[in-house]
């Protein structure tokens, strides 16, 4: 668990004002309060701009991307080359689209048999790149899609930490409670940080 440093802001909710520790997501925001109306848990998601991109680690796959405009991507490989490597990764090889900063995979897992006869080289002059799927994984054409449906949501910053803040009323207010705070970072994927957050706040209701 990592609790980032963070300024003091104050957020309306339900009719209660609550400090919090940071601005958060609008229509992320799950509140419960005790039975005694002393105690309030607050969950929302917060934008996480350190977020590490999914595809970091190499048990993940690799993805190669081609322009031959900046430096960090690839040229367009020879088409012997890539039938070469094709053969040598049967089932495991997706070309792909490049649609802004949207991936998406273009076809089947490519196997052996796609190396032949001339139709491997117009996918490939029509393809921004290729990923190749990790030797473990039984499904690779599900495997792409997820994979590459996460990496285009963390190029468009859907990037997330699913914060749980605990308060107890005083006569002034809401207090948060510092020793109770869990915040949880590097979410992808709007639809999966709001469900982390909604199954926190059910595991442990007041």
């Amino acid at each position: 668990m990592s609790i980032k440093a963070h300024t003091s802001y104050t957020t309306e909710i339900d009719g209660h004002e609550f400090p919090i520790p940071f601005p958060y997501l609008e229509d992320s925001e799950i509140l419960q309060v005790s039975a005694d109306g002393q105690t309030a848990r607050l969950g929302v998601l917060v934008h996480d701009d350190d977020c590490e991109g999914p595809l970091e680690e190499h048990d993940e796959g690799t993805l190669v991307q081609f322009n031959r405009s900046y430096s960090h991507y690839e040229p367009r490989p020879d088409l012997d080359d890539f039938k070469r490597l094709v053969r040598a990764n049967p089932g495991r090889v997706v070309l792909i689209g490049h649609y802004g900063d949207t991936y998406k995979v273009e076809g089947a897992p490519l196997t052996a048999a796609d190396t032949k006869g001339n139709q491997l080289e117009s996918a490939l002059c029509g393809a921004s790149g290729y990923y190749i799927v990790p030797e473990d994984v039984t499904d690779p054409a599900s495997y792409a899609k997820i994979t590459l449906r996460t990496y285009s949501d963390w190029c468009n910053g859907e990037c997330y930490g699913v914060c749980v803040w605990t308060y107890t009323r005083t006569e002034n207010g809401w207090d948060l409670d510092e020793d109770s705070r869990e915040e949880c970072w590097g979410f992808i994927g709007h639809e999966h940080a709001q469900e982390e957050l909604t199954n926190q706040m059910k595991e442990v209701p007041l």
